[in-house]
């Protein structure tokens, strides 16, 4: 089942103003969405939260583009994407 992918404000934020910086953010995007849609238990559970369904994603560099660590969570029918950094 692909779930759907959301954008918390504060991600959204951090996002663009990454994608300013790297040019292969789109690239890092389109993986993204598409991995943890497909299958949202990819990432690692974040010890100390509550419940596993939190978890942390790190993405794959892309020429200038280094990786990047994404806080995010799920639920049947969605991904919710809360923060991203430099990995």
């Amino acid at each position: 089942m692909l779930r759907d992918v959301v954008e918390e404000p504060n991600f959204t934020e951090e996002f663009d103003s990454l994608r300013n910086v790297y040019s292969a953010m789109d690239e890092v995007h389109a993986g993204l969405t598409h991995t943890l849609g497909f299958d949202p238990r990819t990432g690692t559970v974040v010890q100390g939260f509550p419940h596993p369904t939190v978890r942390l994603f790190k993405t794959t560099p892309i020429e200038d583009t280094p990786a990047f660590l994404v806080l995010y969570r799920y639920t049947a029918d969605q991904v919710i994407l809360l923060a991203i950094d430099r990995a």
